[in-house]
């Protein structure tokens, strides 16, 4: 973090730091606000699979849900064990059963 000049104020300066901020907006439910830092964190860390995993769940909740999967989809291809984060996260259980998160986060169900 760093000081804006004449503000005392601090604000975001690593990608960690913007990714903090964007899940505080979550959890305040302030969706535009935390898709903003999450999208300034991953221009600075763009392998981050955390930071496509917060940014699709802010997608989702802003109601984006093309953006939510394909954010999820890089998310999982960075680190397969966000699927299973996915799977038992309460903020996507309503999209857990609904196409195509379904295929998504339960791809052994393709074959039912």
């Amino acid at each position: 973090m760093r000081t804006a000049s004449g503000t005392g104020r601090t604000e975001p300066a690593l990608a960690e730091d913007y990714y903090t901020y964007g899940v505080a907006e979550i959890n305040a439910r302030n969706v535009a606000e935390a898709r903003a830092h999450l999208e300034r964190a991953l221009q600075l860390a763009p392998g981050a699979d955390h930071i496509y995993y917060a940014l699709a769940l802010a997608q989702a909740l802003g109601g984006d849900l093309a953006g939510a999967h394909e954010s999820m989809k890089r998310a999982i291809e960075l680190d397969p064990r966000n699927r299973i984060m996915a799977r038992q996260d309460a903020d996507f259980a309503p999209l857990a059963n609904q196409p195509p998160f379904d295929m998504l986060l339960y791809p052994e169900r393709k074959g039912w």
